[in-house]
């Protein structure tokens, strides 16, 4: 009676996602400990705003945290494959933790997904971006003064898991795909800031009988 299930091929396992990882937690605001965030500074402080939808992890806004923050926050330092997932407010936006933003932390907004191996956490990423795990958000986000879900539902989503091979080759096809789509996607936003442009022009010619160059 589930119509997915039989699209799984039969040498995949399905697994929790808790028995993929060693840690699923989230962080904490620095304002609820007295301490605060900067606009400037050497350990990134990564918020729910930072983190895009198939984009990675943006650089605005930029905040920064103190050493002696971060070593509160010790439980929320970020590393490098973790997979962080967005709880609260739009949830499901989701992004793996590159080097190049470490040293870094996070607010409770955002869970972190640290996977058993570097190598699934690509994959993890885009697991939890299927109309499946939306459907699963959708049906145990709460509704209160903004939507959220908690460390245990996300704890227990079920992951259709193939083999490592595969699994690469899973990950390569989609990131080539990726990168074709975000290709288009700029040359649209390239062609709308023409159109615009034009629509100006057009505008200003008929309204002050001047031809621009």
């Amino acid at each position: 009676g589930i119509e997915w299930l039989e699209k799984i091929p039969v040498h995949w396992k399905v697994r929790r996602l808790k028995d993929l990882v060693t840690t699923i937690t989230k962080g904490t605001t620095p304002s609820t400990l007295g301490k605060e965030v900067y606009k400037t500074g050497k350990i990134r402080f990564i918020k729910a705003e930072n983190i895009t939808y198939g984009e990675g992890i943006k650089d605005t806004p930029v905040n920064y945290i103190d050493d002696e923050t971060n070593d509160i926050l010790s439980r929320s330092r970020l590393e490098e494959g973790d997979v962080l997932f967005v709880i609260a407010g739009t949830i499901g936006k989701v992004a793996v933790v590159p080097a190049n933003i470490l040293p870094a932390n996070t607010n409770q907004a955002v869970c972190i997904i640290r996977p058993i191996d570097t190598k699934l956490s690509n994959f993890l990423e885009l697991f939890l971006q299927t109309s499946y795990i939306g459907e699963m958000v959708r049906l145990k986000s709460v509704q209160s003064a903004q939507p959220n879900i908690s460390m245990t539902d996300i704890s227990n989503f079920n992951i259709s898991l193939p083999p490592l091979q595969e699994l690469e080759l899973i990950v390569d096809e989609c990131n080539g795909i990726s990168i074709l789509i975000n290709n288009q996607i700029q040359m649209l936003k390239k062609e709308i800031h023409l159109i615009k442009k034009y629509r100006q022009s057009l505008i200003y010619e008929l309204v002050t009988g001047i031809r621009k160059p």
